[in-house]
């Protein structure tokens, strides 16, 4: 099975969605601004960025499979709607004339990324709990740099993004009651 096939057979399986039905705007920007490339970057990978949440769920995946394998599916499958949220990123603050280099654009300067980012916890309820927590700032953070940014298009999309961490923030306390 190719990496292609398994995608597809997370993303579009008889299981509940972990993406928001509504549509994802076209990628585009009204014209290039080092600023609002500078905002996306903080998106793209500061250590609440998405590459983060990415490594993040993938590791938990790998630990919780033993305690709880539907767990791990969902978080495989949520780090595969992450991964389209940051190659939109990416493709937007190039087209703002940034480069989405994995290091958020923040004076003086923020750390490149790096795995000390993470929170490495093998229980299920703290890491769902630091889900959680995620999930909320990368929301609010979405709404917040919609409002800051000007260019329509890019408006709308944080907007749509933010959709879909909103449903993440739900369905990971779906998944802790569960737990309890």
């Amino acid at each position: 099975m190719t990496m292609s096939s398994i995608g597809r057979c997370l993303l579009m399986s008889n299981e509940i969605s972990v993406s928001n039905p509504a549509p994802y705007p076209p990628v585009a920007v009204s014209a290039p601004n080092q600023n609002y490339a500078q905002i996306l970057s903080l998106s793209l990978a500061s250590s609440a960025g998405e590459f983060g949440a990415i490594a993040q769920y993938v590791y938990q995946s790998w630990v919780f499979r033993p305690q709880d394998p539907q767990l791990a599916r969902l978080l495989l499958r949520i780090s595969m709607v992450e991964m389209k949220h940051l190659d939109i990123l990416g493709q937007l603050i190039v087209l703002l004339g940034g480069d989405p280099k994995y290091q958020a654009l923040c004076p003086p300067a923020c750390p490149m990324w790096n795995a000390r980012m993470l929170d490495y916890t093998s229980d299920l309820r703290a890491g769902l709990h630091c889900d959680i927590r995620g999930e909320k700032s990368a929301y609010e953070g979405y709404l917040r740099a919609a409002q800051r940014i000007r260019d329509p298009y890019v408006s709308q999309m944080l907007e749509r993004i933010s959709l879909d961490e909103a449903l993440h923030m739900q369905l990971f306390e779906e998944a802790l009651r569960k737990l309890c």
